[in-house]
C-alpha cells in the first residue's frame, strides 16, 4: 500500500527541516568566530622617580601590542617589580585602558616600594661599580572578556 502525505504532515516535515537547517547554520557560525589572540607585553621598562633610601618610587612603562583587528579592553593589570631578585614593589592598573587594534598602546604605572629586603643585593651591586640594578617585571593582565594572561620582562634599572 502506498502512503500519501497529507498537507499537515508535509508542513510539519518542512518545519522540522527548516528548524534543523537554521540550528546547523547558527552553530556553524559560532564555530567560525575567531578567538581573540592575547595581547603581548612587548617591552617593560622601569625608571627611578624618587630614591629616598630605602624607600623608592618607580615608574613602570609597558608597551602592549594588540594583534587583533578590533580594540580590546584591558580591565586590570597586576604588576610586581623585583630588584636584584628580591620583590620590592607592587602596583596595579588604576583605570581600564583600551588597546588599539593592530597597534601598540603605552601603559604607565607608578609603584612605590621598599628596598630594605633587597638591601644586601643592592649593596653588592653598588659595591661592584654597576651603574644599574637588575630588575624583573612580572604580572597578570585581565582583559574585558575575563581572559587573563601572564607576562614577564627584565632589564637594568639605571640610576645616576
Amino acid at each position: 500500500m502506498r502512503r500519501t502525505w497529507g498537507r499537515t504532515a508535509l508542513l510539519t516535515a518542512f518545519r522540522s527541516f527548516a528548524f534543523g537547517t537554521v540550528v546547523a547554520l547558527v552553530l556553524g557560525a559560532c564555530a567560525t568566530v575567531p578567538r581573540l589572540a592575547p595581547p603581548e607585553v612587548r617591552s617593560a621598562q622601569a625608571r627611578v622617580i624618587v630614591l629616598d633610601f630605602p624607600r623608592v618610587r618607580i615608574g613602570v612603562d609597558l608597551s602592549v601590542f594588540n594583534p587583533n583587528a578590533r580594540a580590546i579592553g584591558l580591565n586590570g593589570l597586576d604588576v610586581e617589580l623585583n630588584v636584584e631578585g628580591i620583590p620590592v614593589a607592587r602596583t596595579s592598573l588604576a583605570t581600564p585602558v583600551e588597546l588599539t587594534p593592530l597597534g601598540t598602546t603605552q601603559v604607565a604605572l607608578d609603584a612605590s616600594g621598599h628596598l630594605g629586603a633587597a638591601l644586601a643585593s643592592v649593596a653588592r651591586s653598588l659595591d661592584s661599580g654597576n651603574r644599574g640594578l637588575r630588575y624583573e617585571i612580572t604580572g597578570t593582565a585581565l582583559l574585558a572578556d575575563g581572559t587573563r594572561f601572564p607576562f614577564r620582562r627584565s632589564g637594568v634599572l639605571a640610576y645616576r
